[in-house]
């Protein structure tokens, strides 16, 4: 999976990877969160986080219209690894990869067996029964009066064509709560690589101070450029 994600990202080592599965099949399109707010989504992390790639997932047969995504987003740090992996290969990808954000679909479930945090997009069935049963699952719902209208009651069949709660998601929604799980992510790294600084810098304990304040610094003004130019990008997509 390793040399998959070097290929396609087009470097050798590990990119810090966030995973859009915008699943393009037509199993059951009313989940379908609209492709427009993906390209937005993958647009917008791009922009607050400039280490960050974004890759699309999907299954095979899903390449061409996984890969027009990535031709829309129009960066090269975003790629497609639809039908490039097998279901072994796709859970050692979670594995590897900071956020999910997927709707109420197989790989959802998939990811709750790895570390990594997924956010999972409910429109037409409820989490409360479909939804993964994991800490690390981050549900968005519109909870709309006529949701859910799929079920095992009906085999799965609605009389609605125009998924309304799948478009009450926002892609500011989406945008702000991957913000928060990697802002936390990176907050948590920083925390802990100032208190091994401190544990390991010779000198006595007023040098560790120094340098805990050091670090304790350069992460208050991560978090606030992380703010400041997000506050930007939620006033250029409204």
């Amino acid at each position: 999976m390793r040399a998959i994600l070097h290929r396609a990202a087009g470097r050798d080592d590990l990119p810090e990877l966030v995973l859009l599965n915008p699943n393009c099949s037509d199993l059951l399109p009313l989940r379908m969160w609209p492709r427009e707010r993906y390209v937005q989504l993958a647009r917008l992390l791009l922009t607050v986080y400039p280490r960050l790639h974004i890759a699309f997932t999907g299954a095979p047969g899903e390449e061409e219209a996984v890969s027009r995504f990535v031709e829309e987003v129009g960066s090269e740090r975003c790629f497609s690894l639809a039908g490039q992996t097998t279901l072994e290969q796709l859970i050692v990808l979670y594995s590897l990869a900071r956020v999910l954000v997927t709707n109420d679909s197989g790989p959802a479930h998939f990811a709750s067996l790895t570390p990594i945090e997924v956010v999972t997009l409910f429109g037409p069935e409820t989490p409360l029964l479909f939804g993964a049963r994991s800490e690390r699952n981050h549900v968005l719902w519109a909870q709309l009066p006529c949701s859910p209208c799929v079920s095992a009651y009906n085999n799965r069949n609605s009389g609605c064509h125009h998924n309304l709660c799948m478009q009450s998601i926002g892609v500011q929604q989406v945008f702000e709560q991957v913000c928060r799980i990697l802002d936390r992510h990176d907050a948590t790294c920083a925390a802990s690589a100032a208190a091994a600084v401190s544990h390991e810098v010779p000198g006595g304990h007023g040098r560790s101070a120094a340098t805990r304040q050091r670090a304790h610094g350069r992460l208050t003004d991560a978090i606030e450029n992380s703010e400041r130019v997000r506050g930007c990008a939620r006033t250029g997509s409204q």
